[in-house]
């Protein structure tokens, strides 16, 4: 679903880095955001990369779990103290409680998605993502 290096080395991290901007710049453009979650269960940041959104979630403390398929992007977000789970996100909707979390928080360097319980995954940019995203938002 992104791009890996799937053995918990720096290419990725340094892609990001690189082409992406730094952490300072690409959390201040995800603040944004924050006024828009619905925190009535925990956010779920797919696909966190540096964690960036997360550092912003945990400095207005709101409670949030990351999911990604990059085991240095994990390593490097469990360093920052995050609770980030390695793995396949549509595969951790599809086993998480139904109505868990408040917000599921998509965010790449083209787009942002943002969905809620107040909200459809019909615009859930994977294939086949729809049931596991909407069973697991509150409603």
């Amino acid at each position: 679903m992104g791009f890996t290096d799937g053995d918990g080395g720096d290419a990725y991290r340094d892609f990001e880095d690189i082409f992406r901007g730094d952490e300072d710049f690409i959390r201040e453009r995800q603040r944004f955001y924050l006024s828009m979650l619905n925190t009535d269960g925990p956010v779920l940041d797919a696909g966190s990369g540096r964690g960036e959104f997360l550092d912003l979630l945990s400095q207005g403390s709101i409670e949030a779990i990351g999911v990604d398929l990059d085991r240095g992007m994990v390593d490097r977000c469990t360093a920052k103290g995050h609770n980030v789970v390695l793995g396949d996100v549509i595969d951790y909707l599809r086993d998480a409680p139904d109505g868990y979390f408040g917000t599921v928080f998509r965010h790449s360097s083209s787009n942002t998605s943002l969905l809620g319980g107040w909200s459809s995954s019909s615009n859930c940019p994977y294939a086949n993502c729809g049931p596991a995203v909407s069973s697991s938002l509150r409603q």
